[in-house]
């Protein structure tokens, strides 16, 4: 995915076969409302509302970072122990995930 987010001008989202989306990477971010991912690694016992799981870690996408990541925490924190909190860009899979619900690399349901 990393390669593709360096080398697309354009990406277009499909789910089920039917395209979800389709822009430069800047505009895809817009649209899903994604200026900043906080992402908090830890033991978690399920995702709370808001959040999405990717990679064992929960994930909230933001447009203000500055003003969330407290409360990002205080809920994470709510549903197990935190080890690490990061805000970073999001990625070509954030964009995937966050209106499908799946990471890439997971399988099509029949």
């Amino acid at each position: 995915m990393e390669e593709a987010e360096r080398l697309s001008d354009r990406v277009a989202i499909i789910n089920k076969g039917k395209i979800i989306a389709i822009g430069k990477m800047d505009e895809l971010k817009r649209m899903t409302g994604m200026k900043s991912a906080i992402e908090i690694k830890g033991d978690f016992r399920g995702s709370p509302e808001g959040f999405l799981e990717k990679d064992g870690a929960l994930v909230y996408y933001t447009e203000n970072p500055r003003n969330s990541i407290a409360e990002a925490v205080k809920i994470a924190s709510e549903c197990g122990t935190i080890k690490e909190a990061v805000v970073r860009e999001p990625t070509l899979e954030d964009v995937f995930l966050k209106p499908t619900g799946k990471k890439l690399n997971e399988g099509v349901e029949d």
